[in-house]
């Protein structure tokens, strides 16, 4: 899965069930028992397992009904079975067999989604038949097999067919044994209208075109369909080859119209890229990516991929940001599809080449092996998330795509485990809910990041040759966390840094997967004893606990050389370029176990004045917190460019992140921006985008200070444009050709720091960028600076400029420039403008459920929009809120958080959770929990900054430059 923002809709309720068993619609919870954990129970197949599905769907788009004919293949294995009980959500049940033998009863339990069919006699041994008939509704749900409309060439609405069945939506679309243990093959034949293409997972092996009579109600709309023909109507048979054994959450079926671009692999592997008709030429990105990603992981894990093709979809409505469905991948349009000729931007195309690479890696993790069950979830998604950037940096080594990984991936991860509501990477669940709840931040990003981790310490070649070892013990089979382990320890047996370090590599990592949090390591000042505990935000201070939890933390020291340091810097000016600074020691220990050797080599190197680092390249998941001499030290370092480009952008990081958590006064990472950007010290592009972003956190965090601490927050709007303003010469409004990657992010991020800290002139041109933009020309506004233009002219312009987002974002085809225009539809503060916002936003036939979330993460990013949308969503409407989005994958959580994320103050915070006491979360309990803490760690942080932050800006040395610029430097551009 490729996961962000997302969400659903229930449709019109036009579809009258058969007079058959009907399952009934399977709701999340009841009020009552809203918040309590849910029993779930697996599915016994010890007496019946099925072995492999032949299933016929007859797909009707005009009614928007499905008929089903499916025959299992089941081996019975005990002669006392009498019954067989499957999964089964939302389908009407009409004729059941097993072995020629008629069901006698049909029940149902709605809250463990099952179906039981029990015969009269036992069933006999060895393997039968169960054959099923019955029908179910395509609806607008996202899950299961439901419908997504489109826009045709000629300009009408039609709907195509699409499945989605991870995590537990497969039972929506047939009766299975929906668990990814069960495993079974399949085999599928679709019937569709003829004028349709269909997709599955495997290559087609037969069609056959008829006519069909139709009702009269068919005849009726004949005129609308040309593939109806004075009342019969032209369909199509497609048959599908065999599939491997595998899960049923990874089958798939896609109807739908569709152009395609095809090339094979080297491997001869034919991959197919599927796009709305006439966008042909937006697929070729994506289809070059494809085909490198598949060669690269062909040649990495000793594997290879086992189907003849891999396709990959682009879906109007979809959920998640992919789905892995082996050979069939299926993507919403903006994480696909790329207009080459400027109209996508860079952050897009990275974007989408990580998704496909990410999607490919399932093929193997995930789809090859799976995990035994969605505890281990983390399996199949921390590792995709890793993979996806192995590869990336394989197709694309100038991207330096690693430190997308260190600044987006990790730095998400840090701060979502900071909290005391995060989770382990490996959590128990069972319910449907909670298996939803934990496609999460932690089972990808820290999953990933503690696999690199891994990698780091046992090195690259042992840790895929582990991988690959994995990989075949397990083949078409599922496999535990522990299993991974057990492969990389046989890989890494005879490695010098595992021998020495007394652990084993399942004791280390088991402390990484099965507790929450991560530790800070901190130095004592003047014996550089290195102790530990968790890091929280909310815990200032915290001292290290008895019952703070410990890991087996490995540490790579690194250090300056010993010749004196400031030579070495002048005579290596090309050293900042390289990833990894010139010549430095290295040595590893692991911790707590070789404790007393890294305490006496940092003793050493202490005393000699050098500087040193805990976490080079920030490979593992922890923080260190230095000394404050060591921070002037390794700040000096910086400045001299004697550490590589992720350490000094990792140090910022880290830097804000130990001020977050009150274990290092903010002024150290004040101090950091002070030397590194008004006199452009600093010239790497992640390094600057990293400090401007931490930067303009901080403005947003004091900006209540402006009525209470009046000469503080000027003198904060002061240094941010000291830092900032450099930054603008430096770069520009314009786009150049074959700039760096971390530019144009540079750029916009300067952009909004400025505009934040006042500077008017910032907003005029802005204004003015935006009209040529909407009056046609769109090279006013680079693609990549899109977003940022878009908010900052809503923000001064008030409810015409507003008028005008609306306006271009519903004549627009670009899905990348909609979703700009929806993440500005709250830049503006005027409630007016802001209501009707949130009214355009609600409108399904305006915006895409999908994309609600997107809107409303930017209308409650204010105040004022997050009090107008809780009104909203906390009145009258709730209970059709809830039904529209209450079970659908992410959008749900993702409302929650984004609406409740807006709500700054203590008094609005307690009205939520007195609310939610009486109404049910279903699946975003989790995030509730989590915003609700965030929102007091934020004010936390603001009551202990505002203790100390004026005092400095008013005595510092540091900060004299600050006071020295009067507030009248505000450069205009």
């Amino acid at each position: 899965f490729f996961f962000f923002f997302s969400v659903k809709v229930i449709p019109p309720s036009s579809f009258q069930p058969p007079p058959f068993f009907v399952c009934p619609l399977f709701h999340p919870e009841r009020r009552a028992m809203a918040q309590k954990k849910k029993q779930f129970e697996h599915l016994d197949v010890s007496r019946v397992q099925p072995q492999h599905y032949h299933l016929s769907l007859d797909i009707d788009l005009d009614t928007c009904v499905f008929k089903g004919q499916e025959k299992v293949e089941c081996l019975v294995k005990t002669a006392d079975a009498t019954s067989i009980t499957l999964h089964c959500v939302n389908l009407w049940i009409q004729k059941v067999t097993f072995a020629g033998q008629p069901c006698e009863t049909l029940t149902f339990t709605p809250q463990q989604q099952t179906a039981t069919f029990t015969f009269a006699s036992a069933l006999p041994e060895g393997t039968g038949d169960l054959c099923i008939t019955y029908s179910g509704q395509l609806d607008d749900s996202m899950a299961g097999l439901y419908r997504s409309t489109y826009t045709a060439l000629d300009g009408r609405k039609k709907y195509m067919a699409c499945s989605q069945f991870e995590a537990t939506d497969a039972r929506k679309a047939f009766p299975c044994w929906d668990e990814p243990a069960i495993k079974a093959s399949f085999e599928l034949e679709v019937t569709a209208p003829a004028d349709r293409i269909v997709v599955s997972n495997t290559p087609v092996s037969r069609t056959r075109e008829f006519l069909t009579t139709s009702g009269p109600d068919k005849e009726k709309k004949s005129h609308h369909h040309h593939h109806h023909h004075g009342g019969t109507s032209h369909r199509k048979t497609w048959n599908f080859q065999r599939t491997p054994i595998m899960s049923t959450y990874l089958l798939a079926v896609v109807v739908g119209e569709f152009d395609s671009v095809s090339q094979a692999t080297p491997e001869g592997v034919c991959t197919t890229v599927y796009m709305p008709l006439g966008r042909a030429a937006e697929g070729l990105f994506a289809l070059q990516v494809a085909c490198k990603a598949l060669h690269f992981y062909d040649g990495s894990f000793a594997v290879p991929y086992p189907l003849s093709k891999s396709d990959l979809l682009a879906i109007p409505d979809f959920a998640a940001g992919a789905m892995e469905n082996w050979g069939c991948v299926t993507y919403r349009e903006v994480r696909l599809l790329v207009d080459q000729e400027g109209g996508t931007s860079l952050s897009t195309q990275k974007a989408v080449a990580r998704t496909v690479c990410h999607e490919l890696a399932h093929q193997w993790f995930g789809n090859l092996v799976t995990m035994q069950w969605w505890t281990q979830l983390w399996l199949n998604e921390g590792f995709a998330r890793f993979m996806e950037f192995l590869a990336v940096d394989n197709v694309f080594p100038g991207w330096n795509i690693w430190i997308d990984f260190v600044q987006d991936v990790q730095a998400l991860a840090l701060g979502l485990d900071a909290l005391t509501t995060s989770h382990p990477v490996e959590v128990e669940v069972h319910h449907p809910d909670e298996v939803n709840e934990i496609f999460d931040t932690i089972s990808y990003a820290k999953g990933a990041s503690i696999i690199r981790q891994l990698r780091a310490f046992v090195g690259e070649e042992i840790f895929l040759k582990g991988v690959c070892m994995y990989l075949k013990k397990h083949q078409y089979g599922n496999a535990k966390t522990s299993d991974l382990w057990d492969s990389i320890t046989e890989a890494a047996a005879d490695t010098a840094a595992v021998k020495s370090s007394g652990t084993s590599i399942a004791g280390m990592m088991h402390g990484w997967t099965s507790q929450t949090g991560f530790p800070v390591l901190c130095l004592a000042p003047d014996t550089c004893a290195v102790s530990q505990h968790r890091f929280l935000c909310s815990a200032p201070n915290a001292t290290a606990s008895s019952d703070s939890p410990t890991w087996v933390v490995p540490v790579h020291l690194e250090h300056a050389p010993q010749a004196e340091p400031t030579a070495a810097a002048q005579s290596e000016p090309a050293a900042s370029a390289s990833m990894a600074a010139p010549e430095l020691a290295r040595q590893t220990f692991v911790l707590p176990e070789q404790s007393a050797a890294l305490q006496s080599a940092l003793q050493q190197l202490d005393q000699r004045g050098q500087w040193f680092m805990l976490n080079p390249r920030a490979e593992g998941f922890y923080l260190v917190a230095y000394t404050e001499q060591q921070w002037s030290r390794l700040i000096d370092a910086m400045c001299q460019q004697q550490l590589g480009v992720v350490d000094r952008m990792a140090l910022c990081r880290d830097a804000y992140m130990l001020a977050k958590g009150g274990e290092l006064p903010p002024s150290v990472l004040l101090t950091m921006a002070l030397r590194l950007l008004p006199t452009s010290v600093e010239e790497d592009d992640a390094v600057c985008l990293e400090l401007v972003l931490n930067l303009n956190a901080l403005q947003s965090l004091y900006a209540p200070a402006k009525t209470t601490h009046a000469a503080f927050h000027a003198a904060f709007a002061r240094l941010l444009t000291m830092c900032c303003t450099p930054l603008l010469e430096r770069l520009g409004w314009d786009t150049a050709p074959g700039e760096p990657q971390k530019r144009s992010a540079l750029r916009s991020a300067t952009l909004g720091a400025l505009s934040s800290a006042g500077n008017r002139t910032i907003a005029m041109q802005a204004q003015e960028r935006f009209r040529q933009y909407c009056a046609g020309q769109t090279t006013a506004v680079a693609a990549d600076l899109r977003s940022r233009v878009f908010q900052l002219a809503v923000r001064s312009g008030g409810a015409s400029v507003a008028h005008q987002l609306r306006t271009l974002y519903q004549h627009s085809t670009n899905p990348e420039e909609q979703r700009h225009c929806l993440g500005s539809l709250g830049a503006c503060d005027d409630p007016a403008v802001l209501r009707t916002h949130l009214d355009f936003a609600l409108d399904d036939k305006v915006v895409r459920p999908q994309d609600l979330a997107v809107a409303l993460a930017s209308i409650c990013a204010s105040e004022t929009g997050a009090r107008l949308a809780w009104e909203r969503l906390s009145g009258k409407e709730f209970d059709t809120f809830y039904a529209r989005f209450g079970s659908t994958n992410f959008v749900w959580s993702n409302i929650i958080g984004a609406v409740v994320g807006g709500l700054r103050s203590k008094e609005q915070q307690d009205e939520v959770v007195s609310f939610f006491k009486t109404h049910p979360l279903g699946s975003a309990a989790r995030k509730l929990e989590q915003t609700l803490e965030s929102a007091r760690n934020r004010r936390m942080q603001y009551e202990r900054d505002l203790a100390v932050l004026p005092a400095w800006f008013e005595h510092s040395p540091q900060a004299a430059a600050v006071k020295a610029s009067s507030a009248s430097t505000v450069v205009s551009f």
